[in-house]
C-alpha cells in the first residue's frame, strides 16, 4: 500500500474507532484501534526502510512474526 493510502486508512480506522466507541461498542472500537496500530507499525517500517518491509514483500504479506521485529 502506498504511504498515503496507508495514512489515509489509519485515519479512517481511527474514525471508525471512535463512532463504535460512541455507540458503546468497545469491543469493535478496540479492534479498530489495533488495526490502526498495527498499520502504523507498517508505515513506520516502509518510512524507515527496515529489512521486515523487504521480507513481508518476499512473503506477499505481513506477519505476526514480523510487526514483532523478531
Amino acid at each position: 500500500m502506498a504511504a498515503l493510502g496507508r495514512i489515509r486508512f489509519i485515519r479512517h480506522l481511527f474514525i471508525e474507532a471512535e463512532g463504535y466507541l460512541a455507540k458503546g461498542d468497545a469491543v469493535q472500537s478496540s479492534e479498530k484501534l489495533y488495526k490502526a496500530a498495527e498499520e502504523s507499525v507498517k508505515a513506520l517500517s516502509e518510512r524507515l526502510s527496515l529489512p521486515e518491509v523487504k521480507d513481508a514483500e518476499d512473503k506477499g504479506r505481513w506477519t505476526v512474526t514480523l510487526l514483532e521485529g523478531q
